[in-house]
């Protein structure tokens, strides 16, 4: 796979939250990254959706590379509006957000699998006014 540090380009939407929300615990992150950014199989799992709305979004980029970029916003910082999201199944601990990618703005959730190295990206698509923030970055 071609590394995407070329590709992954942020626009100039300010990664500060709104309404004092916006926080992803430290040790989330952590496991998360490091799961994003060594891509063992058997360690992350891709939902349809989530593979299909990127894939339409991206036609060039493949949609395991979805991976980096979701490992460049969480690790650097770069993302708005950051929410637990509860109910999940498979139970995990999962989180939605905001984030600026290719000079759009995008959502992504992840769920961090109990008991696990394992994390379900769930979702990473346009934001649409329904999701956290209610289409608004500060």
């Amino acid at each position: 796979m071609t590394p995407l540090t070329e590709n992954v380009s942020f626009d100039t939407i300010s990664p500060r939250s709104r309404n004092g929300t916006g926080k992803i615990p430290a040790g989330w992150l952590a496991k998360v990254c490091a799961i994003l950014k060594e891509r063992v199989a058997g360690t992350y799992a891709i939902t349809r959706r989530a593979r299909q709305d990127f894939e339409e979004l991206f036609r060039e980029l493949f949609a395991e590379e979805m991976l980096e970029v979701l490992y460049k916003v969480l690790s650097t910082g770069r993302y708005t509006d950051a929410r637990e999201v509860f109910g999940m199944k498979p139970a995990g601990k999962a989180y939605e957000f905001l984030f600026p990618f290719r000079e759009r703005r995008m959502y992504g959730k992840i769920n961090l699998i109990d008991g696990k190295v394992l994390i379900h990206v769930i979702s990473m698509h346009l934001q649409q006014k329904d999701d956290v923030g209610h289409g608004r970055f500060s």
